[in-house]
């Protein structure tokens, strides 16, 4: 259902809709008034090609959209790449239960399906209640729409070129230069590149670990009390929820994939650490010796979640002031779906120093990885402080008078 939708386009397009939609009659303008008019095309074509040495020879189409969209949108259920996998092929991830004993140590169990093999989700991309955007006072007298905003869309083809020069489409996706707002669905399963940031300080992790879970043992919740209000932060990631990894092997334990294929988990993956960003209390070296994450533990504190207590993201960087450029400083860079039918080397649009191309396996592929700006600096799409990292995030209202399901 979409509520509301706007484009604009220098000397082009300048309209929104809004429950309502005006016209007016079209005139025409004489040679010598066109002649004084200038602007910039609204549509654009860009034709690229890339040989990669293992993968081959592949050509692509790029159409570009000069145009900004502010839209909010609902959608009971959205599912792409709905095919069959197994466990222990492709990287794809199985569906676990977890548990933990009275010492605070992890027990996995694997859900098996109704013919007894390890369960995994039907969809590389599955998203319940989704939406764009969010409604201010829901349930009050002056709701607000405050929309989802998107700048430059494109669609892409890729077409895999065999050695007597034959093309065939390979892979197609959709993408945003840059793009900001509300993000919000029942998460059930998600490929791809899904990075993002926790940071907050060492008392809030020493509550996690040592008092409201009780995981930590002494020495964590020792450590974690002396650090006390000291900041500290990791990258989050999609995970393995048996393992803790995220980078995925098959069941006999060769790495054959990319990335993990329906992930359910998401956190900060074996062997990464919390790391600190306050460089003068002589903690960092301490901090990063000790909180290093392993089986889904990092000084006590669980790193692995379920990604379905995240239930509203906020993709770029939520300023409540609002800066004159939106899209320049708050918007996520690099951010798109895609469906391939094979590999495909996707141009990598992040604007990081060593970004190149991103490879896409077989089947539904979502990008919202870190990105550069345009000052340089290295953000991420998604940040969490860390007591929602660790407890997860409520859903914002996404229609008027009703949470969800519009």
């Amino acid at each position: 259902m979409l509520h509301r939708l706007r484009l604009t386009a220098t000397f082009l397009i300048s309209s929104t809709l809004l429950l309502s939609v005006h016209t007016q009659a079209l005139e025409a303008i004489s040679d010598q008034e066109m002649g004084g008019i200038t602007g910039q095309a609204f549509i654009t074509i860009d034709t690229s090609n890339y040989s990669d040495t293992t993968y081959g020879d592949y050509e692509f189409s790029k159409v570009n959209l000069g145009v900004d969209i502010e839209i909010m949108a609902n959608a009971d259920s959205i599912k792409l790449g709905t095919f069959e996998r197994q466990f222990g092929s492709e990287g794809t991830a199985p569906t676990v239960d977890v548990t933990f004993d009275s010492n605070g140590n992890r027990i996995v169990e694997y859900i098996t399906d109704e013919s007894g093999q390890v369960a995994v989700r039907d969809s590389d991309l599955h998203l319940d209640n989704f939406a764009l955007g969010r409604v201010d006072d829901a349930f009050g007298d002056n709701p607000t729409l405050v929309p989802f905003n998107i700048h430059n869309p494109y669609l892409e083809l890729a077409y895999a070129v065999d050695d007597n020069g034959v093309r065939r489409i390979a892979g197609v996706r959709i993408g945003a230069e840059s793009a900001y707002g509300n993000l919000s669905a029942d998460l059930i399963s998600l490929t791809g590149a899904f990075e993002g940031k926790v940071i907050g300080t060492a008392a809030v992790a020493y509550q996690n670990a040592c008092v409201d879970s009780d995981t930590g043992n002494w020495f964590d919740c020792l450590a974690l009390a002396i650090a006390g209000d000291t900041l500290i932060e990791s990258e989050l990631d999609l995970l393995d929820g048996a393992t803790g990894n995220a980078i995925p092997a098959d069941s006999d334990g060769q790495i054959r994939a990319l990335y993990i294929k329906r992930a359910q988990w998401a956190g900060i993956q074996n062997g990464d650490y919390f790391t600190t960003t306050d460089p003068d209390n002589g903690l960092r070296g301490i901090i990063e010796l000790l909180a290093v994450a392993d089986d889904c533990k990092a000084s006590g504190v669980v790193t692995c979640f379920p990604i379905s207590i995240y239930d509203s993201i906020y993709i770029g960087v939520d300023d409540a002031n609002e800066s004159d450029d939106n899209f320049t400083d708050n918007g996520a860079r690099g951010l798109f779906v895609s469906l391939q039918s094979e590999v495909v080397p996707w141009k990598d649009f992040s604007g990081l120093p060593d970004a190149d191309r991103i490879y896409a396996e077989h089947g539904a592929y979502l990008n919202s990885a870190k990105y550069m700006t345009a000052d340089g600096a290295v953000k991420y799409p998604l940040v969490l402080d860390l007591y929602e990292g660790l407890t997860g995030v409520q859903r914002v209202n996404t229609c008027v008078g009703r949470t969800k399901g519009c």
